[in-house]
C-alpha cells in the first residue's frame, strides 16, 4: 500500500507517521515553508498550489489512498483570519480531492 498523508507536521499526524507499518509506503504533502528536517518518509511533495503536478506525483508513486489530517486550528480567530482559515481547511482539502480524482486514486 502506498499513502500520501497530510497534516504529518501535526500532533496526530506525527504520531502516525511513527506507527506506519512496514509494508505501507508513506509519502507526505507539504506546505512550501514547512520544516521537513524531522520528517521521516518514502518522500515528500512540496504543495504550491499546482493541482497537476499534485496528480502527477499520485500518478507517479502509484498512490492507493490519501489520509488528509492537514488543518488550520485557531482557538480564537479575528475576521483576518477567515481567508487562512477558509484556504487551509477548505480550498486545500478540495485541491487534494481534485488531484486524487485526476489520478484514480483509489
Amino acid at each position: 500500500m502506498k499513502v500520501l498523508l497530510t497534516g504529518a507536521t501535526g500532533f496526530i499526524g506525527r504520531n502516525l507517521l511513527r506507527r506506519v507499518p512496514e509494508d505501507c509506503h508513506c509519502y507526505v504533502l507539504v506546505r512550501p515553508t514547512t520544516d521537513c528536517s524531522r520528517i521521516v518518509c518514502d518522500g515528500i511533495h512540496v504543495f504550491d498550489g499546482d493541482i497537476d503536478a499534485l496528480a502527477a506525483f499520485l500518478r507517479e508513486k502509484k498512490i492507493t489512498g490519501i489520509l488528509h489530517l492537514a488543518s488550520c486550528y485557531l482557538p480564537s480567530h479575528k475576521s483576518s483570519d477567515i481567508e487562512r482559515l477558509v484556504s487551509s481547511n477548505v480550498a486545500f482539502g478540495t485541491s487534494v480531492l481534485e488531484a486524487a480524482s485526476k489520478s484514480d486514486v483509489q
